[in-house]
């Protein structure tokens, strides 16, 4: 993915943040998507086999798109925390845009 795409991903992951609707980490990532509250997943390409397989079962009975981008010392960086590789977006108005960047129909 082009930086400056992933940065304008970022940037509207940021406004979900700022509207309570976004989930950093594996666990709170679980959690929206267990709740039904997740629409889309933001994965890390380095993300860890183990951590991926056991969200993936949930995320097909769910119907929860994923985005693989980045790394995730970079998607940690972003969000000033430490290492994140998942992140749960709850907001559909920030999936279409996310979408629209990445060129998904929505």
């Amino acid at each position: 993915m082009e930086q400056k795409t992933e940065q304008k991903i970022i940037a509207l992951m940021h406004m979900a943040r700022k509207a309570g609707r976004l989930k950093l980490g594996a666990n709170a990532a679980e959690r929206a998507v267990t709740s039904g509250r997740a629409t889309m997943l933001i994965l890390a390409e380095d993300v860890g086999g183990s951590v991926k397989s056991k969200l993936m079962h949930r995320i097909k009975e769910m119907s929860v798109e994923v985005v693989t981008m980045s790394t995730k010392s970079a998607l940690g960086r972003a969000f000033n925390i430490s290492d994140t590789g998942i992140i749960a977006i709850e907001d559909k108005n920030i999936v279409n845009g996310i979408k629209s960047c990445i060129g998904k129909k929505h």
